[in-house]
């Protein structure tokens, strides 16, 4: 079973397991098949009305119960193996990471237009309508403004962790270096600052009400991975929530709840705030 790529949407989860977009309550149950695919669905993301992923090579919608797919359009890619890794909506647009470009394709379906030209373009994340994104080869955090066609590189020359989600709040924007040091940017610009170091291989992080939580590699820890929450003006050490979290998939929160899949143990988890 590959467990990957959560939303959380309502009073319900959504995530894709093997062949299949599944949900679940949020306060726990059993999971029930939306759809069901011919083939690997990726990407999964929601604007609260329809789930939208990629099937084989095609960006399609479907409503939240599964019906009424429809293909919106396909992106530039360099044959069938290069998947769709990211994908996150907003009000008129579906943008997408593939290996080869970061782009963008109207929600009703139509002309795909690339907005940069990157094989690792990651950590898609939209804020007020602009999107964010960065790529660890060239070292760099971009934007995409709101309306624009074009992502412009806002913040230069950095280590970056390949792979690894951005975080966003009212006023910046967060990222981990390779050193497991967390940053962040002002969105009105100026350099990055520094704001505490996180434990090694980071796998995922949000930033929510003032606070940082981490998902930490089970293999670097041994005996499990864990999660570990810490304010962000604080000098203290990061806390302990918990220990056991073989392989970290996708994350997601709430106002009340963190949640997270578990691909090593096969299992959705969740925790309070």
């Amino acid at each position: 079973l590959m467990v990957d790529q959560l939303v959380a949407l309502g009073d319900r989860l959504y995530f894709v397991a093997d062949d299949e977009v599944r949900s679940v309550p949020k306060t726990g149950g059993k999971a029930k098949v939306v759809y069901k695919s011919d083939a690997l669905p990726r990407g999964l993301a929601s604007d609260g009305k329809h789930l939208y992923f990629e099937e084989v090579v095609d960006i399609v919608r479907v409503s939240l119960t599964g019906s009424d797919r429809k293909k919106l359009g396909t992106p530039d890619k360099d044959g069938l193996l290069d998947e769709t890794r990211e994908l996150t909506v907003s009000e008129q647009h579906v943008f997408v990471s593939t290996a080869k470009a970061v782009q963008r394709l109207p929600k009703a379906g139509g002309k795909v237009t690339l907005l940069a030209n990157l094989e690792d373009g990651r950590g898609l994340v939209l804020d007020d309508g602009d999107l964010y994104f960065h790529s660890a080869a060239q070292g760099k955090l971009y934007r995409v403004k709101k309306g624009e066609d074009e992502a412009e590189a806002v913040v230069e020359d950095l280590k970056l962790t390949p792979e690894l989600n951005l975080g966003v709040d009212a006023e910046r924007v967060y990222f981990v270096t390779a050193d497991a040091e967390l940053y962040s940017w002002s969105k009105s610009g100026g350099a990055p600052s520094r704001v505490f170091e996180l434990h090694k291989r980071v796998a995922a992080f949000v930033v929510d009400q003032q606070r940082v939580h981490h998902w930490v590699d089970g293999e670097f820890l041994g005996l499990g991975g864990g999660l570990f929450s810490r304010k962000l003006d604080s000098e203290e050490a990061s806390a302990n929530r918990m220990y056991g979290i073989d392989e970290v998939g996708g994350v997601a929160v709430d106002e009340k709840r963190l949640f997270w899949i578990d691909s090593g143990n096969r299992r959705v988890m969740s925790l309070a705030l």
